[in-house]
């Protein structure tokens, strides 16, 4: 796949595909919230940012109809085995979490190979001058090499 890495590093769709996989919103008050760690009961009270509803992070439902039956606090049966609304807006997420676990990825091996460019680049002129000078202690002209 060929990419055209001026355009897709000047666009903000990247930054837009980062935020859909790693945030959230509150389904009461809408305030965005990004999960670091933890169980997947989101907005508890005392929190700043969040209204205080309760709902989980898996699937958005509230967190009242979560419990042992539906996985507990690290796991979401609804979420994974999601119908109708909730699957398609679960596969646009994980679509964009690909998109850009994938886009990470290549940036780091762009990098890697500018940086590996450089490099070359300058050890080139390093090399030449040490032919030159292995030639010239050796009294043998360079364009004998």
């Amino acid at each position: 796949m060929e990419v055209d890495w001026e355009k897709k590093n000047s666009s903000d769709l990247e930054n837009m595909n980062w935020i859909l996989a790693n945030t959230k919103s509150c389904p009461k008050c809408g305030v965005v919230i990004q999960r670091h760690s933890g169980c997947n009961q989101m907005g508890q009270r005392g929190e700043s940012y969040c209204c205080g509803h309760l709902w989980c992070w898996e699937c958005g439902a509230d967190w009242k109809t979560h419990g042992p039956e539906t996985g507990g606090w690290y796991k979401c049966n609804i979420a994974a085995n999601p119908t109708g609304e909730l699957a398609i807006k679960l596969g646009k997420i994980k679509a964009a979490g690909n998109e850009a676990q994938f886009y990470s990825e290549a940036i780091k091996h762009f990098d890697n190979n500018q940086r590996c460019e450089k490099h070359a680049f300058k050890m080139l002129t390093t090399m030449d001058s040490r032919i030159e000078f292995l030639h010239t202690a050796r009294g043998t002209p360079a364009s004998d090499s």
